[in-house]
């Protein structure tokens, strides 16, 4: 089990915590360079902290615990997926994911979901609660000395794409951002931190109000309403007319790219259909599409797209000018599916 220590504070609150304590300032520059350079958690194991101030460092701050309860490393590829227990013993997922010139990690910032996506393993078993910010910045320091001590290079992406809605957790997600993407915390670029959204407006308009560069990524799945309805319920509040507005102002705010992920369901989004419509639903210059490939999950009834039918559609998008990726299926031979490996352990427990 791994505690953590001012992990849900930046370096200026973690500097006016030592002056509260009597202690100069500088000791907690000290504090987090062991923190995230050195990928040390415990007061006691940082040598340059005075004995007294390591006893009363540990009288005074809070902690929050991170056990690992289950490890599955993917023997394709090397994506490595954690099943994490939470201090009052509710667990979440995180995934690593490496690549050849980058590795990224995907967190999640929820117990459970409330809103009920149908493809999605997450939001079975409800929505518990939202993840504090030291518990979001926990999952990244875990996974990253593990990566650390097995490969020597740490995390150079992040992906908030794990369990839960991002914008409903939103002040403990950008402070939680804001420490992993500032030089003093983890020091990973704004530009390598993705977020990932179902579609929540008002989430996507204070998105385009940080001053921090971090790119977005909206859950689209389909270019008509129904369907869309059918897989994210919340699309019968947020119609799409309504979300590419939400868009659109971002883009116009930032300047920055979208990407709309789609994840391609075996004959339910995937026709020639679907794809002609895509490419007349999204024409503008900032945006892009992201195809990922659905994979089986237990206890819903979708199917795995064929070759033929993904070769199709990414062909119709490309062939339209529309900027289209096919995302690399990585660990399927571990549950990598979002909420797939806590819905298992939670049937058995």
């Amino acid at each position: 089990m791994e505690k953590f220590i001012l992990t849900a504070e930046t370096l200026n609150e973690a500097r006016e915590f030592m002056v509260t304590l009597g202690v100069d300032k500088y000791r907690a520059d000290q504090i987090y360079d062991w923190i995230y350079r050195k990928n040390v958690f415990e007061f006691n194991k940082m040598s340059n902290l005075p004995k007294d101030l390591i006893a009363l460092l540990n009288e005074k701050t809070e902690t929050v615990t991170i056990e690992t309860v289950e490890k599955k490393v993917s023997k394709k590829e090397g994506t490595k997926k954690y099943l994490l227990e939470l201090k009052d013993g509710h667990t979440v997922e995180s995934v690593y994911l490496p690549f050849r010139e980058r590795s990224a990690v995907c967190l999640s910032v929820s117990v459970g979901c409330p809103l009920g996506c149908a493809f999605c393993a997450t939001g079975k078993y409800g929505f518990v609660r939202h993840l504090t910010v030291d518990e979001i910045t926990g999952q990244f320091l875990l996974i990253n000395r593990d990566v650390v001590n097995e490969k020597g290079k740490g995390i150079s992406n992040i992906v908030i794409m794990g369990m839960g809605e991002p914008f409903l957790n939103y002040t403990n997600l950008i402070k939680a951002l804001e420490i992993l993407a500032e030089p003093w915390g983890a020091g990973i670029s704004p530009h390598r931190i993705t977020v990932s959204t179902s579609g929540i407006l008002t989430g996507i308009e204070k998105f385009s109000k940080e001053s921090k560069p971090y790119n977005l990524s909206i859950s689209l799945h389909s270019p008509f309403d129904e369907k869309r309805k059918q897989l994210i319920p919340l699309n019968k509040k947020y119609s799409l007319r309504l979300l590419m507005e939400a868009v659109d102002n971002y883009i116009e705010k930032k300047g920055d790219t979208v990407t709309f992920q789609y994840l391609l369901i075996g004959g339910y989004n995937d026709t020639k259909t679907d794809a002609v419509e895509l490419t007349r639903f999204l024409r503008g210059p900032k945006y892009k599409v992201n195809i990922i490939v659905y994979n089986k999950v237990a206890d819903v009834p979708f199917a795995k797209p064929s070759e033929q039918s993904i070769d199709r559609f990414v062909f119709i998008l490309s062939s339209s000018g529309i900027k289209v990726t096919r995302r690399k299926s990585m660990g399927e031979d571990i549950e990598s599916g979002c909420g797939q490996l806590r819905l298992r352990y939670l049937k058995k427990n």
